[in-house]
């Protein structure tokens, strides 16, 4: 069809923008970004082509590299001049160790596999995993648990927790033009397009959705105006800097 384009859709870097895990893989001890509670259906593990190459064996590994499936030779979201090409997908797995700090901040650590991981010329960090990826296949309701925990870890999400200079330079930690949830027209879009439709599909029902997210589930009111819902104290922190402006006016 004309002007119809045969490229299959890029891949999507979208991390949690409030905090790292801490992972040992293949040896080596390092931070990586991770995509929970994210409003995004990319559920696939990203590694710097780079940094598997510094890893014991990563030559091997990227040495064995496929097309990946489903099909896709681009990543989006990463705020270069042009989307980051995809060399190809690992075929081997890639066994790591996750640091879990409970609320006690009690530490201990969990095995994980992370699947298909597609290797990027250049990320602005060394790892991202996907959280929801892994807890589709977890084992058990204490392994999710763990997981949750894991990705809500003690360094925070910025260019700092980065240091080597590869990452320091990456645009997307330079680019003024921030896409972040809740800041681009087309999130604000979507966000009121779901809610009409949840409007239109049950006009009696309670359209009960964390504010930040739009997950569904148990939620807990702001405490001022009593009007916002979140499904977690990091999603209300998250949704601050734009709720305050209306709060007052809730009440």
């Amino acid at each position: 069809m004309e002007g119809t384009s045969n490229l299959p859709p890029p891949a999507f870097f979208y991390p949690n923008l409030m905090s790292c895990m801490e992972i040992k893989i293949l040896g080596t001890k390092t931070l990586a970004s991770n995509d929970f509670m994210t409003a995004t259906h990319e559920m696939r593990h990203f590694i710097d082509r780079a940094f598997l190459l510094s890893l014991n064996g990563g030559e091997e590994l990227m040495a064995g590299c496929v097309t990946p499936t489903p099909p896709c030779h681009e990543l989006g979201g990463t705020k270069s001049s042009h989307p980051e090409r995809i060399r190809g997908m690992l075929t081997i797995p890639l066994e790591a160790r996750v640091r879990v700090i409970d609320m006690y901040g009690a530490s201990s650590k969990i095995n994980v596999t992370l699947d298909h991981c597609l290797v990027v010329d250049s990320l602005p960090v060394p790892l991202h995993i996907s959280v929801k990826a892994l807890m589709n296949v977890a084992a058990d309701k204490q392994t999710q648990d763990a997981l949750c925990s894991a990705a809500q870890g003690r360094h925070k999400f910025k260019r700092e927790s980065f240091p080597h200079p590869a990452y320091q330079t990456h645009p997307y930690w330079h680019n003024p033009k921030k896409n972040y949830l809740g800041k681009s027209e087309s999130y604000a879009k979507w966000h009121q397009e779901l809610m009409d439709d949840s409007a239109t599909r049950n006009d009696q029902a309670e359209r009960v959705v964390c504010h930040w997210c739009i997950a569904t589930g148990k939620m807990y009111f702001c405490a001022k105006c009593k009007c916002a819902r979140y499904c977690s104290r990091a999603c209300q922190k998250a949704a601050w800097k734009e709720h305050k402006k209306d709060c007052n006016n809730d009440q």
